[in-house]
């Protein structure tokens, strides 16, 4: 690394005045993720959204729709990822985690790739992950989609899961 001149100073980059601090962005980013407006022109919004359904105390859904690629899956391997440290930290219980694409527009390979590297962390602490929702795992999905699947456990329904674990 060359060092500067004396008396040099870092250029700095230059602000639009109507550029909003962070914070005011951070805030702007939520809203339009609660309303499900896209981040950007032209970007359609993921639909990814997690969280506990009313009674499944060792259960965690991850509800995704749209298309589960590349993108979306790192988004599900972030949240999975998440939820086991809070497992790790002794703040939850978790047994299963269930992706839930029954509203999915279809499933990439690369997605479903991305995924399977989550399954050894899960399996090491007891936690399985799970595929739910059938219809949208029957169409249109490829063929290299197709032979992927056969690595997960995949249920029709999240009450079918449910009941196939829960005794």
């Amino acid at each position: 690394m060359t060092a500067m001149p004396t008396g040099a100073t870092m250029p700095t980059v230059a602000t639009h005045p109507t550029t909003a601090a962070p914070r005011q962005v951070t805030r702007s980013l939520r809203s339009r993720a609660a309303t499900g407006t896209p981040a950007r022109p032209g970007a359609v919004p993921s639909g990814l959204r997690a969280g506990r359904r009313p009674g499944a105390d060792d259960w965690y859904v991850v509800p995704v729709t749209g298309l589960f690629d590349e993108a979306a899956a790192h988004r599900v391997v972030r949240l999975i990822c998440a939820r086991l440290h809070l497992l790790d930290t002794g703040r939850t219980r978790l047994r299963h985690i269930a992706i839930d694409v029954s509203e999915c527009a279809g499933l990439t390979a690369e997605g479903l790739e991305v995924l399977l590297g989550s399954l050894p962390a899960a399996a090491e602490r007891g936690v399985g992950v799970h595929l739910v929702g059938r219809g949208a795992l029957t169409h249109d999905v490829p063929l290299r989609a197709r032979r992927l699947l056969h690595r997960f456990k995949v249920f029709p329904t999240l009450a079918a899961a449910r009941a196939a674990f829960d005794h």
